[in-house]
Order: structure tokens, then C-alpha cells, then sequence
């Protein structure tokens, strides 16, 4: 090959690789879902050829039929309904409404009932479900409605649940936001879309490249004067699904006392341990990360950093010890490099 030839190609092939990078564009849609928001960006080129208003729409059209499906807040779906009904009905529900189901029934069972989709009741005492206001309940209330909370008070048959008490209320905020991500992650892929990030309330998951590089994940810095300001740690997220639990955002304080959202099912009351939060990193889907981040944070730092070993979960604990702050990692979690 001469050496006009060869240069002739290499001319060739760097205007084709400046064209594909020219026709590249960072494209950012946000809005509204689960009571809170949604963040999903993607690269667009030449190959995806729907606009970004339709891809809007669609994704807005998935999240719309989840919360139908799973929301506490909507009178009408699926979950607030079967909620609403006597016990020992069987109650069909969607293939959605089962799955999220499902493994919040496995993660309970898994975590010994620390873990508990039927935690309802609990979250309505303390006023952070959907009836609210926040209130801090007397002894003799907490212990009622933890009678009414036992993830093994529901059956299952095919497509059908079932509940032995008629006071038991499900809660898969825990693992419905997860599980959001991963059918908009779903729903891109679908759409020819293979490099995007998508985020619901700080649950999120990266697929390809952002710029020839990774999507870099930030780790927030659980200061309640400084949130969303400043990152204790970042990863290089190669496909993989993170979740933060935390107890920095969602709380309320009362005679100097701070309430969690995070309520430990055990003892009827919101979690107070020396974990400020729990981020799980999962190869799996981002609604097993999301749940398990909630499991590891009812159940305290020693616990849960052997639970996490047990199961080889990514997880990177945050907590406070005798006034500061200090980290931690899992065993497979060291394997994984964080800046």
C-alpha cells in the first residue's frame, strides 16, 4: 500500500470518527414521579431515530402505569386498593405489581423481617406515608399497628395476593422507585438507546459511555445543612445499578428528637443506629439494590456489614462514630474502584 493510499484512509476514517462525534448530543429529560423526581440522560446519534418529545412521553407513560400499579399515594392503584380490602380475598394484581412484590417478599424472608413490604401500618403511624401529618405516636400505639405488620400474613397463587388480617397495609416505596429505573432502562434499550443514565429520587442506573468514559456516580455527603453539595466518593459505573438509604433526608424532629422515615419493623419505631446511610451496588437490577440498601440500613452497621459480606454485596456504609464521620466498605465492594 503506498504511502498516499494510507494516508488517504487514515484522512477517511478520522472525518467518519469526527462525524459520529459531531453528531452525538447529551440529551437531558427530567420530571415528576413517585413523589419525586426523575432524571434521564442519554446520548443521541444518528441511529435512534424517534425525537426526544416522544421518548419523553414514553417514559412518562411507564412511570404513569407503575405508580397505578404501586403507589401508596394514588386512591385507585392497584396497591391502595388491595390495601383497602377485608382479608382472606384474593386480590389480582399486574405482572409488575407480582415481581416488586415478590422480591420484597424474598428480601424479607432473606433479612429475617427486618426488611417488611407489609410496614405500612408503621409508616402511617409516624406520618409518612400518605395520610401524614409527621407524629410521634405513644407506646401503646406502636404496638398496635406492629401487630399488624408480617410480610408472612400474604400468600400468593399465580397472579393473586392474599392477607390473613384485614388491617395489613403493603409500602414498596422501598423497591418500587428501583424497580421504576429499570423499566425506563428497559424501555431505552427498546428504543435503540445503549448510552444513557437514568436516576428516580437518587436510585439510578448507567449503561455505555458518556463521552468515551464511564458515567462517574457521585456518593452524597450525608450533611443535612449541605445536601447535594458536596460527594464523599464517586465510582466509575461500568452498567451497574446504585441505590442510597439514608436518614438525613426524610426525617422530622421533635423535643430535639429526629425521627428517620426508615422504620425498624421489629421494634415499630424509625431506625436510629450510627448509619447515616447505605449505598448497594448491584450487577443485578436497581430495584434489588434499592431494597437491599433499605435492609442494611434498619439493621445497623456490625450487622449489616456481615449480612453484606454474606450475600457478597457491593455496599458502602457511611456512619458516625463518637461525633465523626467515617466509611466503610463491603469485601466484594473493595474490588470496585471508587475515587
Amino acid at each position: 500500500m503506498t504511502l498516499v493510499v494510507k494516508l488517504t484512509l487514515l484522512t477517511f476514517i478520522f472525518v467518519i470518527l469526527f462525524s459520529c462525534q459531531q453528531d452525538e448530543k447529551l440529551i437531558h429529560l427530567s420530571g415528576k414521579t413517585m413523589g419525586t423526581t426523575y432524571n434521564v440522560k442519554y446520548i443521541r446519534n444518528s441511529t435512534i431515530t424517534i425525537s426526544d418529545e416522544d421518548i419523553q412521553k414514553f417514559i412518562n407513560l411507564k412511570l404513569e402505569a407503575i405508580n397505578l400499579g404501586m403507589s401508596t399515594y394514588i386512591h385507585e392503584s392497584e396497591l391502595s386498593q388491595f390495601n383497602r380490602i377485608k382479608s382472606k380475598i384474593w386480590f389480582k394484581i399486574s405482572k409488575d405489581f407480582l415481581k416488586v412484590l415478590k422480591f420484597s417478599y424474598n428480601l424479607a424472608e432473606d433479612s429475617n423481617g427486618l426488611y417488611d413490604p407489609t410496614i405500612g401500618p408503621l409508616v402511617n403511624l409516624w406520618g409518612f406515608g400518605p395520610k401524614g401529618p409527621r407524629n410521634t405516636p405513644s407506646k401503646s400505639e406502636v404496638k398496635l399497628a406492629k401487630n399488624l405488620v408480617g410480610f408472612h400474613h400474604i400468600k400468593f397463587k399465580d397472579s393473586s395476593i392474599y392477607k390473613s388480617i384485614d388491617e395489613l397495609k403493603l409500602d414498596l416505596s422501598s423497591t418500587a422507585k428501583g424497580f421504576g429505573v429499570d423499566k425506563i432502562a428497559e424501555l431505552l434499550s427498546k428504543l435503540t438507546i445503549s448510552n444513557f443514565m437514568v436516576e428516580i429520587g437518587g436510585e439510578l442506573v448507567t449503561q455505555g459511555k458518556k463521552n468515551g468514559k464511564n458515567w462517574m456516580i457521585g456518593i452524597e455527603y450525608p450533611d443535612i445543612k449541605n445536601i447535594g453539595n458536596s460527594l464523599i466518593s464517586k465510582i466509575a459505573s461500568k452498567n451497574y445499578a446504585i441505590a442510597t438509604s439514608g436518614n438525613y433526608r426524610n426525617f422530622y424532629k421533635k423535643d430535639g428528637i429526629q425521627y428517620s422515615h426508615i422504620i425498624n419493623s421489629k421494634t415499630g419505631y424509625p431506625v436510629k443506629n450510627s448509619l447515616l446511610s447505605v449505598t448497594v451496588i448491584s450487577k443485578i437490577d436497581c430495584m434489588n439494590a434499592d431494597g437491599y440498601a433499605t435492609a442494611l440500613m434498619v439493621m445497623g452497621k456490625d450487622q449489616a456489614i456481615k449480612f453484606a459480606n454474606a450475600k457478597n454485596l457491593n455496599a458502602f456504609f457511611i456512619y458516625n462514630e463518637n461525633g465523626k464521620l467515617k466509611t466503610l466498605k463491603s469485601k466484594s465492594l473493595k474490588k470496585i474502584k471508587m475515587l
